[in-house]
C-alpha cells in the first residue's frame, strides 16, 4: 500500500498523501519532504478527517480545510473512495 500511495501521489503532483483506515488512521502516507505521518497515527481529531468519515457526507463532496503536521501547514482535501460503489472514506492530505 506505501508504494502505490507514493506513485499516486507522484502522479497527482501532491506535497502529502495520507491513506487511512475509516477510523482516521494512517495506513500510508507520502510526502515530498519526508515529514508525513506514521503509519498507526490517529488523524480523526482532524475537523476534515472527522467530516470525510462521517458517513452522513455527501460522497461526491470533497471537504477542504488547512491543518498543521509538524511544523508545516497543509490545505487538505478529503475525499471517500468509492470501491464497488460502495464508499470507503479515506483522507488525502494535498
Amino acid at each position: 500500500m506505501q508504494r502505490e500511495t507514493e506513485k499516486i501521489a507522484t502522479a497527482l503532483g501532491r506535497d502529502l498523501l495520507i491513506v487511512t483506515d475509516d477510523r482516521g488512521r494512517v495506513l500510508a502516507a507520502s510526502e515530498r519532504h519526508g515529514k508525513r505521518p506514521r503509519a498507526g497515527a490517529d488523524l480523526s481529531g482532524l475537523p476534515v478527517v472527522r467530516r470525510a468519515l462521517d458517513p452522513s457526507s455527501p460522497t461526491d463532496a470533497s471537504n477542504f480545510g488547512v491543518t498543521r503536521l509538524g511544523g508545516d501547514y497543509f490545505q487538505v482535501g478529503c475525499v471517500p473512495i468509492v470501491l464497488r460503489g460502495i464508499p470507503d472514506r479515506h483522507a488525502d492530505a494535498r
